[in-house]
């Protein structure tokens, strides 16, 4: 099995300060180099700026401390190695792209697109779109899963992509901050449905656990995105731009189904702004049923008058739902391999 470690210069959004991000991808089935691939098909150090390249159905498996870019191999865009890896490479101490600042805590971290989420919408809006997390059983083993066994573990029958999310422990604590904003972001959480979503707990990553297979032993990511082949993945460590997080994040689902994924995120969004307009609505006329049967009973002309306005909107809620379902349906997986 082939492995690329790439680390690109990125800008942020917000002060446009160059930062390291990282993605990680392999060589396919059957072997064979990517694009730029050196005598032995393996690919160096990326250059500046050339986050997720396409290398033929390529995986990323963090676990491999037995692959190193060969020196003075093709890089993708033509660029060259000058012998080794500008990386950090499975089981070697971390590097960076020489002139790129290595973050440190405190950094100025990402700035993901989408509303924030603490004061724009109702708390009954909020609900609509809350990520559905799964808590995995930690399965039996004598040893740590391989890679393609630990994926295929988080996944089950689920045939969506993975978004996987490890808790970190007090020196990642900065990342962590940063990987629960992006997530609490109204893109993401409206994304979300078109991954399976699983929560590990920090502890995943010791070496004795049956995931840690799934983390670089010494650069664990905090957040990773996989295909449910677990053919390609993606990870963060919450020092990336947000142009970089969302790349990752639609070229997944493009792989993983037909039809335009930024399409239907961006419309399931502007219905959010319909739900957020009849949900507090429709709490306030429950209210008022209620005080109006209390007040009159259930028959008097102010009960009935805002039940007929109850009824109205929880009509227009139903058709919005049913627009949200068939927008949200049109996106179809596609057939498994």
């Amino acid at each position: 099995m082939k492995l690329l470690i790439l680390t690109a210069t990125v800008a942020t959004l917000a002060t446009g300060a160059a930062l390291n991000a990282q993605a990680y991808y392999g060589g396919g089935r059957g072997g064979g180099g990517g694009r730029g691939s050196g005598p032995s098909g393996e690919l160096g150090a990326g250059n500046p700026g050339e986050a997720f390249p396409r290398p033929p159905r390529p995986v990323w498996n963090p676990a491999d401390t037995t692959r190193d870019p060969t020196p003075g191999a093709h890089q993708p865009g033509g660029a060259q190695s000058s012998g080794g890896s500008a990386t950090a490479l499975p089981g070697r101490a971390p590097g960076h792209v020489p002139g790129a600042p290595t973050p440190q805590p405190g950094t100025p971290g990402l700035v993901p697109a989408g509303a924030p989420m603490d004061f724009t919408r109702a708390a009954a809006t909020l609900r609509q779109i809350e990520i559905d997390w799964v808590f995995p059983v930690t399965p039996k083993a004598a040893q740590p899963l391989a890679w393609e066994r630990a994926i295929a573990a988080l996944a089950g029958t689920d045939r969506r992509p993975l978004l996987v999310r490890r808790h970190g422990h007090e020196v990642e604590a900065a990342g962590d901050r940063r990987i629960a904003d992006l997530l609490d972001q109204e893109e993401m959480r409206v994304m979300s449905r078109f991954f399976r979503c699983v929560d590990l707990a920090d502890t995943s990553r010791h070496p004795e656990h049956p995931f840690s297979g799934l983390f670089h032993p010494e650069r664990p990511p905090l957040c990773f995105v996989s295909d449910a082949n677990s053919e390609v993945a993606v990870g963060f460590s919450g020092y990336e731009t947000a142009a970089d997080v969302y790349r990752a994040l639609y070229e997944t689902l493009a792989r993983a189904y037909e039809g335009d994924a930024d399409r239907v995120v961006r419309g399931l969004r502007r219905g959010i702004e319909d739900f957020d307009r009849l949900l507090p609505r429709e709490e306030e006329l429950v209210r008022l049923v209620d005080d109006a049967v209390a007040e009159g009973g259930p028959d008097s002309p102010a009960a009935k008058k805002q039940r007929q306005r109850l009824d109205e909107i929880r009509k227009e809620l139903a058709a919005l739902r049913a627009r949200q379902t068939a927008l949200s349906d049109s996106l179809k997986l596609r057939a498994a391999d």
